[in-house]
């Protein structure tokens, strides 16, 4: 019982005799309770222990007084969750900056790894406004994404096709979070803001704002 927060010594003392004079207990019951009692005197059990011994010790208090409050209790936690839990999911497009993929930039995915577990990102509309600095996709007859990498052969960015597994590797390994709050990954934010990342199609070079322009000169 000392798991149970506030419980001085004596109330734990006259609960543990009031059950080793329960009637029915025979004599070696009660001795084996004695013994056990003092070996275990220094020990914390469970909550679910003791939740288990007032329903055999008490059932009328267990059910009229107990269980109701137990319920209710885990309802207000549950509903609690729940709103925390949506509230989470809910994403405001209006908040987020759809930004170039700009080659001269040496931002990169590690930058946004660095600041989430540095916790410098306020809001998940953030994190998605930076991966729009590092990534597109394309969906014709497969999905394909596009990622800005650095090419340590040619000492410079440029950008790499993945497939949407691999894309989903790498994306999934990184937690998306702020704030030490349910962590989601990148993945899920690209799947769910998907038309932030969506582009028509590449070409060289191309004003337009659905399609990914090679040039960047």
């Amino acid at each position: 019982m000392k798991a149970i927060a506030d419980v001085d010594l004596q109330w734990i003392n006259e609960a543990y005799n009031k059950i080793s004079q329960i009637q029915g207990l025979t004599i070696q019951a009660r001795s084996n309770f004695d013994r056990t009692r003092i070996r275990l005197a220094e020990r914390s059990c469970t909550p679910h222990y003791i939740e288990k011994l007032v329903r055999l010790t008490n059932e009328e208090y267990y059910n009229s007084e107990y269980l109701p409050t137990k319920v209710k209790s885990e309802d207000t936690k549950s509903q609690s969750s729940s709103k925390s839990q949506n509230d989470d999911d809910i994403i405001d497009l209006a908040k987020i900056t759809i930004n170039n993929i700009d080659f001269t930039d040496q931002f990169e995915l590690a930058d946004i790894q660095t600041q989430i577990s540095k916790g410098e990102y306020e809001c998940i509309e953030d994190i998605i406004s930076d991966m729009t600095k590092i990534m597109r996709y394309i969906h014709s007859d497969t999905v394909t994404f596009l990622f800005k990498q650095y090419d340590n052969l040619e000492k410079k960015y440029t950008f790499v096709w993945k497939s949407k597994s691999c894309a989903q590797d790498i994306l999934n390994k990184n937690p998306a979070h702020f704030n030490r709050k349910k962590s989601k990954t990148q993945w899920q934010l690209a799947i769910a803001c998907n038309q932030i990342f969506l582009i028509k199609k590449v070409e060289f070079k191309s004003d337009d704002t659905d399609v990914f322009s090679m040039f960047q000169g």
